[in-house]
């Protein structure tokens, strides 16, 4: 993927790390973080701020909390959306409820489409994939929590970070 406009490339990077797993937020008492090494900037923008890969961002942990159960996730995510802005550049995706979802990002003068599933397994993890590079054709799943309207997820295996999205109500981003 090129950008040409640096805030926007930078801002765009975050995005779609949400989108492969979501951005980060909280300010409770554990946190966890990747080990995978952030990758090294080209030399023309390294006077441009790069903001924490999404694999590095840290995400609160509270003891005293649970995950949703599989029907709470289904329940919460079909026929609604998730939203992430920040930075220039917004996410929203669509869960429909056949399964499938849409997804953009927007920003800055750039746009980007997405297509893909989502599924809830037995123990209440949501899954999904992208059909494009952004969580590279695998799935990632993830423990869904719930405050008010932020879905606070936690990655349990394959693609993806964890982080923090809006969920707001049908398909107001008409994806």
């Amino acid at each position: 993927m090129k950008f040409y406009n640096r805030p926007m490339r930078a801002a765009s990077f975050l995005i779609l790390g949400l989108v492969a797993g979501c951005s980060s937020s909280g300010s409770d008492i554990e946190t966890q973080t990747s080990s995978a090494p952030a990758p090294a900037p080209a030399p023309h923008d390294r006077q441009t701020p790069v903001p924490t890969p999404p694999s590095e961002q840290r995400v609160a942990r509270t003891a005293d909390r649970s995950a949703l159960s599989a029907d709470e996730v289904r329940t919460t995510l079909a026929g609604n959306s998730v939203y992430v802005g920040g930075q220039g550049s917004e996410f929203a995706a669509v869960h429909n409820s056949d399964g499938s979802m849409n997804g953009k990002i927007w920003g800055g003068g750039n746009e980007q489409s997405g297509g893909g599933a989502w599924r809830v397994d037995d123990n209440g993890q949501y899954c999904r994939k992208w059909d494009n590079a952004w969580s590279q054709g695998q799935w990632g799943c993830f423990e869904v929590y719930r405050e008010g309207d932020q879905l606070q997820l936690e990655r349990v295996s394959g693609s993806g970070a964890n982080g923090a999205m809006e969920l707001q109500s049908g398909n107001p981003h008409d994806l």
